[in-house]
């Protein structure tokens, strides 16, 4: 993914769910490849709402889950419900404020949302608090 080999991403998740079908992540990830892909809209959408259906299952057992908040902030964004994705921000943000996978992912969902500067100020408290700058320099959402 990080490569750019986003056909050799999409199937390297595909497999990865054959073996962990109830992953949020991998269905969100593979979702995201496959809008960075340009993947057909339908295909890209179905994946989005399976992994925002599985991540509100998870929300259920822990509602403070600052990873599973900030990825369904990328799943609403991707989805156009931009109400929903500002409100899972808000919520990412007060649990997970210094967690710099969360923050990474509010950026995404800033990005998505069209808020360069909220994807600005995120990206650059997650880099500042470690998140690995190779990953954010060869992220293909970012380009």
């Amino acid at each position: 993914y990080h490569m750019g080999q986003l056909d050799e991403a999409i199937h390297n998740f595909e497999t990865a769910l054959k073996m962990e079908p109830e992953d949020h992540f991998l269905w969100g990830n593979l979702g995201d490849a496959l809008r960075v892909a340009d993947a057909p809209g339908d295909r890209t959408t179905e994946t989005y709402v399976r992994a925002r259906e599985l991540a509100r299952d998870a929300l259920v057992v822990n509602d403070n889950d600052a990873d599973t908040l900030a990825r369904m902030a990328v799943y609403s964004a991707s989805l156009g419900n931009p109400a929903a994705a500002l409100e899972y921000v808000a919520r990412a943000e007060r649990v997970g404020s210094d967690n710099v996978y969360v923050l990474y992912d509010l950026g995404v969902a800033s990005l998505l949302l069209g808020n360069s500067a909220a994807r600005k100020q995120y990206v650059e408290r997650a880099l500042a608090l470690g998140f690995p700058r190779v990953l954010y320099q060869t992220d293909p959402q970012f380009k």
